[in-house]
C-alpha cells in the first residue's frame, strides 16, 4: 500500500453525497451469471431452510411487495429458460400459452423436466444478486418460495393468468387513464385541427364532439399520385371509433407482454368506451386537476417571485447592475422600477399571467387551476412589491433541520478513506471501526490531519445544505443553524470509537420520495430530460412511467432496486435494523406506486 494522503483542494472535489442516477443506473438491471453458482448443497439447505419456516416464509412474502417485484421481473427469463430444453419455438411457444394451454402441451416437455430448468435459474439470479448485496438473504428466501409456488402452479395451469397475478400495478387500468388524459391531443389529431384550437373551443362551453370538426385539407396544386395519397383519420372512422381503437391497440400491447389477461383487457375497454362517450359529450370538457399540474403550477408562481427583483431591474431602464446594487442597499421594489407600486403590480402580474397562459395553452393546466394560479400569483406579487426592502428586513433565525443535517453527513465514512494515510477503501474503514478504532485513528491522523479532515468534511456538508436551500427544500433562514448541527455530527463522527453513522429510516425513505421526480428522469430513454421537463410532461397528462419511456412495474422495479440495494448496505452497516429497513422499503413502494397512479 502506498502512501496516497490527499490535500484538501483534491479531497474537496471528491467528497459528494453520491447521486441518485449513479445509484438507479448502477441498480437499474438484475444480472444473471452465466450458470448457477449454488452447489447442490447449497440449493439443499436453501430448499430445507424454505421447508423448516415454510408458514413463516409465506407470511413475509405475502406482504412483501419488492420480493412480488422482483419475482415479477424474472418470470419471462424462467420462462425462456424452460422453453429452451424444448423443440419448439419459442414464438409459437407464447402464442399456445396466450391461447390457454398448459405450458407442459406448449413446449412438450414434463412438469419435471420444466420445473428443474426454471428454479436453476431463479436460485442462480438469487444467488448472484445476495452475494453483490442487491437483496439480502431474507428476500432471497422469500423469493425462492414464491418462484416455486408460482412455477407448480404455472406449469400445469394457465401461464398468463398466473403471471398477472404477480402485477403490483394494474398495467390495463394505466393504458386507459393515460388515454383519457390524451382525449383532447388524440381528438385534435384525428380532426385534423390544432390542439389549442381545440382548447379554445372548449373553453367557449362546446363538447369535444362539437369542437372536434374535421379540417379540410388545403388543395395541394402539386401533381400527385392519387394512389399514395393518405386519407384523412376522419375520413377513415368516426371520432369515438377512432379514440377506441386507439385504447385497443394500447391494450393489446399490454396483453402481448403478459401483463394483463385477455379477459380483463376486453372488461377495461368496455369501460374506457364508456369514459370517451361521456368525455365527448360533456359541455366545456376538461381533465381533473391533478397533483402534478398543482405542483407544475405551483413552480410556475415560485419561479415569478423568485425573479421579482430581476423583473424590476429589467423595467427599470437601468443597467442590470447597477438596479441589482440599488436592490442591495435597500431600495424599494417600485422605487428602483421607476414606477409606481402599482403599475409595478400590474407589470408583474401581466407577466405571471402569460406564464400561466402558455402553461394553459399546452395542456399543462386546467382552466380551473389556471384562474386559481393567476388569483394566487396576484396576491403574492402584491404582497411582495408592497414589503419592506430586503436591508430593513430582520433576519429570523430558525431552528436547524436535523434529517438533513444527519443526511449531508451521511458519506462521511466513504469521504474520510479518501483521506487516509494509506490507501483504505470504504469497507476496510468500517472494519477498524467495529473492532473500536476512531476514524482518525483508523486512517492514521495526528490532531492536525484529523482537523483538516473535518475541515474537509464540513465544507462537504455545507456545500449540500446550500444544494437542500436552492432546491427548495431548506429555509434559507435555517440554513446556519442545520450546519451548525453538521458540524457537532462531524466531530463526533471523526473522533468517536467504533462510529456507527445514523440513519433514520422514516426519514430516509421520504427523502429519496422527495428526489423521485429526479431519480425518474434520470432514468429516462432521453437521456437530456431535466426535472422540470418530467414535471411539465406529467402536468400534460403523461404518466410518469410513459414520460421517461418505461412501464409502471419497470418503473418501480428500478427506483426500488436502488433503494433496497442502499437498505442493505445500511444494515449491513450497522446503520438500520433489518425491520426498520423493512419498514422504510415499504414506505417508500407506497410513495412510489401513489405517483405512478396520479
Amino acid at each position: 500500500m502506498g502512501n496516497k494522503k490527499i490535500g484538501m483542494k483534491s479531497l474537496q472535489r471528491g467528497l459528494m453525497v453520491l447521486s441518485s442516477a449513479a445509484v438507479i443506473a448502477a441498480s437499474a438491471v438484475i444480472a444473471i451469471p452465466a450458470q448457477s453458482a449454488f452447489a447442490a448443497t447449497a440449493d439443499e439447505a436453501l430448499l430445507a431452510e424454505n421447508q423448516a419456516s415454510e408458514s413463516t416464509v409465506h407470511a413475509n412474502a405475502a406482504g412483501s411487495d419488492f420480493v412480488k417485484l422482483f419475482m415479477q421481473r424474472q418470470l419471462q427469463s424462467m420462462l425462456a429458460n424452460g422453453i429452451a430444453e424444448s423443440d419448439n419455438e419459442m414464438a409459437d411457444v407464447h402464442e399456445m400459452l396466450r391461447s390457454g394451454q398448459p405450458l407442459t402441451e406448449a413446449t412438450g416437455l414434463s412438469a419435471e423436466t420444466l420445473r428443474t430448468a426454471m428454479l436453476e435459474h431463479i436460485r442462480s439470479v438469487l444467488d448472484f444478486n445476495v452475494a453483490n448485496e442487491a437483496i439480502n438473504r431474507a428476500q432471497a428466501e422469500q423469493a425462492l418460495q414464491g418462484a416455486t409456488d408460482f412455477v407448480d402452479e404455472a406449469i400445469s395451469g394457465s401461464w398468463s393468468a398466473v403471471a398477472s397475478a404477480f402485477a403490483l400495478q394494474d398495467a390495463g387500468e394505466e393504458t386507459i387513464s393515460v388515454r383519457i388524459a390524451n382525449i383532447v391531443q388524440d381528438a385534435a389529431r384525428w380532426a385534423g385541427m390544432s390542439t389549442y384550437d381545440l382548447r379554445l373551443a372548449l373553453r367557449d362551453g362546446q363538447s369535444l364532439t362539437e369542437a372536434a370538426i374535421p379540417q379540410a385539407e388545403e388543395e395541394n396544386t402539386a401533381e400527385e399520385d392519387d394512389l399514395n395519397e393518405t386519407p384523412a383519420l376522419y375520413e377513415t372512422m368516426t371520432l369515438p371509433q377512432y379514440l377506441a381503437d386507439l385504447m385497443r391497440r394500447d391494450l393489446d400491447a399490454v396483453v402481448a407482454s403478459d401483463r394483463l389477461t385477455e379477459a380483463r383487457a376486453e372488461s377495461l375497454l368496455q369501460e374506457g368506451v364508456d369514459a370517451i362517450s361521456q368525455a365527448l359529450t360533456t359541455p366545456g370538457y376538461d381533465r381533473e386537476t391533478t397533483e402534478w399540474m398543482e405542483r407544475f403550477g405551483e413552480d410556475l408562481v415560485n419561479d415569478r417571485i423568485a425573479s421579482i427583483s430581476v423583473d424590476a431591474a429589467i423595467l427599470s431602464g437601468e443597467t442590470f447592475e447597477d438596479a441589482m446594487t440599488w436592490l442591495e442597499r435597500g431600495e424599494s421594489l417600485a422605487s428602483v422600477a421607476g414606477m409606481s407600486e402599482g403599475d409595478l403590480e400590474e407589470a408583474l402580474i401581466a407577466k405571471a399571467e402569460q406564464s400561466i397562459d402558455a402553461a394553459w395553452k399546452d395542456g399543462a393546466l386546467t382552466v380551473e387551476l389556471a384562474d386559481r394560479l393567476k388569483q394566487a400569483a396576484a396576491e403574492r406579487l402584491q404582497s411582495a412589491v408592497k414589503s419592506r426592502p430586503a436591508a430593513e428586513e430582520a433576519e429570523i433565525a430558525e431552528e436547524g433541520d436535523a434529517a438533513i443535517a444527519q443526511a449531508s453527513i451521511r458519506g462521511i465514512v466513504e469521504q474520510s478513506a479518501l483521506f487516509a494515510e494509506e490507501e483504505t477503501t470504504a469497507d476496510e474503514l468500517r472494519d477498524a471501526l467495529k473492532s473500536g478504532e476512531t476514524i482518525a485513528e483508523a486512517i492514521g491522523l495526528d490532531s492536525s490531519s484529523a482537523d483538516e479532515l473535518i475541515s474537509s468534511l464540513q465544507w462537504s456538508a455545507d456545500r449540500y445544505i446550500d444544494l437542500q436551500v436552492t432546491a427548495g427544500k431548506l429555509d434559507a433562514a435555517a440554513a446556519e443553524a442545520t450546519k451548525a448541527l453538521a458540524r457537532e455530527g462531524i466531530a463526533h463522527a471523526v473522533n468517536a470509537p467504533g462510529y456507527i453513522p445514523e440513519v433514520n429510516a422514516e426519514a430516509y425513505a421520504q427523502e429519496r420520495l422527495d428526489q423521485a421526480l429526479a431519480d425518474t428522469a434520470a432514468l429516462a430513454s432521453n437521456e437530456d430530460m431535466s426535472e422540470d421537463e418530467l414535471l411539465r410532461s406529467l402536468a400534460q397528462g403523461e404518466s410518469l412511467a410513459s414520460a421517461v419511456g418505461l412501464d409502471a412495474e419497470d418503473l418501480l422495479f428500478r427506483l426500488a432496486s436502488a433503494f433496497n440495494r442502499e437498505l442493505v448496505a445500511f444494515v449491513d452497516n450497522g446503520s438500520m435494523t433489518e425491520g426498520e429497513s423493512d419498514a422504510a422499503l415499504t414506505l417508500y413502494m407506497n410513495g412510489i406506486r401513489d405517483r405512478l397512479t396520479e
